[in-house]
């Protein structure tokens, strides 16, 4: 696995996150 790999899941798992913290934020409103 190269460091290109590494970098481009870590963003794809950053940009889950954020998408889910923010339904779980509309959610809760």
């Amino acid at each position: 696995m190269g460091l290109e790999s590494f970098a481009l899941s870590f963003a794809e798992g950053q940009r889950i996150r954020l998408h889910l913290d923010k339904t779980l934020w509309v959610e809760r409103c």
